[in-house]
């Protein structure tokens, strides 16, 4: 087994999902600026599966004391769409589909702006996400059997990881197809008529 006792050692210049995550744990923490030498080393790295989580690594996150208590019990009665306002990937109109979905009943959610607890305790609450393709999408996890996921995905990039998520989760997912380049923008009618299909 683990030993819970070990260290984390951590770069100090690491994204902000892994500090709030490293505020969950009471191991020590090792912040590092470059090569260390260790006696003994577990790597946690991206493995080869990534994008086909396996359904007992969901059951440990699930479970993670932090992140249990920050999943809310209630039926879920929320519509979210996910900006990716501020990251690659974005289409030239998001603010405009942003307004589209705001019109619709959606909440805009900018992810990268909550803390990871904030944003389970959010997103759980969700009988619907949408938003263009990206990690956004992987809070998939913290919903409930029976809600809806709106993967807005480019022709040219769409990847088959959220579907997975989703037959794991016994979440619904639909997809919305884009034509033209990754950035190009999205033409409202089609998403439109879509989403209410959906919701």
């Amino acid at each position: 087994g683990l030993n819970s006792k070990s260290p984390i050692l951590v770069a100090k210049n690491c994204p902000a999902f892994v500090l709030d995550f490293l505020q969950t744990t009471n191991r020590e923490i090792i912040y590092l600026s470059g090569p260390v030498r260790v006696k003994s080393l577990l790597m946690v790295a991206k493995g080869k599966n990534s994008g086909w989580p396996h359904p007992s690594d969901i059951e440990v996150l699930l479970s993670y004391e932090p992140f249990a208590l920050a999943l809310k019990d209630q039926i879920p009665d929320r519509s979210i769409y996910i900006s990716r306002r501020n990251a690659r990937r974005s289409p030239e109109n998001e603010t405009e589909v942003e307004n589209t979905f705001q019109n619709l009943g959606f909440k805009v959610l900018e992810l990268e702006k909550l803390t990871l607890l904030d944003q389970i305790a959010s997103l759980s609450q969700a009988s619907m996400i949408a938003g263009v393709h990206g990690a956004g999408l992987t809070n998939a996890i913290w919903l409930k059997k029976g809600s809806k996921v709106l993967d807005i995905v480019n022709e040219n990039y769409w990847t088959e990881c959220f579907h997975r998520l989703c037959a794991l989760k016994e979440v619904q997912y639909a997809f919305h197809i884009c034509e033209g380049k990754i950035q190009d923008p999205i033409a409202l009618p089609g998403l439109v008529n879509q989403i209410n299909e959906l919701y």
